[in-house]
């Protein structure tokens, strides 16, 4: 669903066609009260926007930005339902995020405010509005680095480019966000940030290991996994109800999946017993979201559902893709969800997929393995790729990072993109 101008016509947008003083500003108070053990304290941010210039302060003084990079990836846009299975392509930036928590180490299991900042690059102000894109202004994906923790939440915009939202990070390590936007007079970009959660040593907690990711394998064509609803936007809150969720991926014909060739994500949500639920809710105005990263964290992908009718979703299981009997923007309750979507690169890619059921969001996580196609479009980075010179396989966007087994700083690759062909035999 393309995004729509937002209807409402924002509080700093009116006053900027009135004439208003450049330097005018809005000022707006959060206060955020936090109990840990019998210690009870409180942390009033205060955010002050410069609506000409576009700053934004905490406090009397500038936050520091968690991360200089601005995307780390090829911006990946939605791949939504057209007929066709969009294909995601490579495309510069037209903005830049500032990311500044307060406070600024972000400790595990502390509640923290994080004040996001879009940019455009040209006017160096920030967007005046944002479109609407199912039902929200940004879309923020929080994810691990290791990909095994995921969060999908929605920061409140507070006008010029300024957006703000209070969050829980349930454990240590390096993690990275994905900001979902688009501004009022521009396309849908993705800004990426990679940034750090500090032990908090008083909590108990500690530096979980780093998940491996292992390709799910399909029994009778269905992989399954068994999870717990929960509130939106609060992944760890325990005494869920318990569902199946399976997903059957489909390449056209039925060969394996490859990179730069259609691919269909069927997803199927059970009850605990293992039947089909007939009754699911629209979720964010559609009946589910899928959200796909690779492994190393660089390409980010996010689609909504083509279809959801039963007979649709048997003619995908007998391997039937003619557009005629997809219904495309179906909105019924079945318990089928499809999509559409090419993966740009090969190799491992997690897949979340979100529903949403008696008031509660459904998410289930899958590890798909990519094939290269016979002649596979290889994307990069459209901004630097750091590495080390001495494990070439610890790679990072962020150009203050140090490899964790040497320590030694990491050196910048220009990224560019590169078309490879390979001949590909199956044996």
């Amino acid at each position: 669903m393309p995004g729509q101008e937002n209807p409402r016509a924002g509080a700093a947008d009116k006053a900027h066609k009135r004439g208003a003083e450049p330097l005018a500003l809005l000022d707006f108070q959060l206060t955020m009260k936090n109990n840990i053990g019998k210690k009870h304290f409180s942390i009033a941010a205060y955010f002050s926007v410069a609506l000409g210039c576009g700053a934004l302060l905490a406090g009397c003084g500038s936050a520091p930005v968690a991360s200089t990079n601005n995307s780390a990836a090829p911006n990946q846009v939605d791949t939504k339902s057209s007929g066709d299975a969009a294909k995601p392509g490579l495309r510069t930036l037209t903005t830049k995020l500032e990311f500044r928590p307060q406070p600024k180490e972000i400790v595990a299991g502390a509640r923290s405010i994080w004040g996001l900042k879009v940019i455009d690059l040209k006017t160096q102000k920030g967007p005046a509005d944002f479109k609407l894109s199912h039902e929200k202004l940004m879309h923020l994906i929080i994810v691990s680095k290791d990909l095994s923790w995921f969060n999908h939440v929605h920061p409140e915009f507070k006008g010029y480019g300024n957006f703000i939202i209070e969050t829980v990070i349930p454990q240590a390590g390096d993690f990275k966000l994905y900001a979902d936007y688009t501004p009022i007079r521009s396309t849908q970009e993705v800004a990426q940030k990679e940034f750090k959660v500090k032990l908090a040593a008083q909590n108990g907690m500690s530096h979980l290991p780093a998940a491996i990711l292992v390709p799910d394998k399909a029994k009778n064509g269905w992989m399954t996994n068994n999870v717990n609803a929960h509130p939106e936007s609060q992944p760890d809150a325990p005494g869920g109800t318990s569902y199946q969720v399976a997903l059957m991926p489909m390449p056209a014909k039925g060969a394996q999946m490859k990179a730069g060739e259609p691919v269909m994500l069927h997803f199927q949500v059970r009850d605990a017993s293992g039947k089909p639920v007939k009754d699911l809710q629209p979720y964010l105005g559609a009946m589910g979201h899928a959200v796909l990263i690779s492994q190393d964290t660089n390409i980010y992908l996010h689609s909504h559902p083509v279809e959801s009718s039963s007979s649709a979703a048997h003619a995908h299981a007998d391997g039937d893709h003619a557009a005629d009997k997809m219904n495309h923007g179906a909105t019924s309750g079945a318990a089928d969800v499809i999509f559409h979507t090419t993966f740009p690169t090969p190799g491992i890619y997690k897949v979340w997929g979100q529903f949403r059921h008696n008031d509660q969001i459904i998410t289930a996580s899958f590890v798909l393995n990519i094939a290269p196609g016979g002649a596979a479009k290889i994307l990069q980075s459209a901004n630097a790729i750091y590495f080390c010179e001495m494990h070439p396989e610890v790679t990072s966007t962020d150009p203050n990072a140090r490899c964790p087994k040497c320590n030694m700083a990491l050196i910048k690759k220009e990224a560019k993109e590169i078309t490879k062909t390979k001949e590909t035999h199956d044996h």
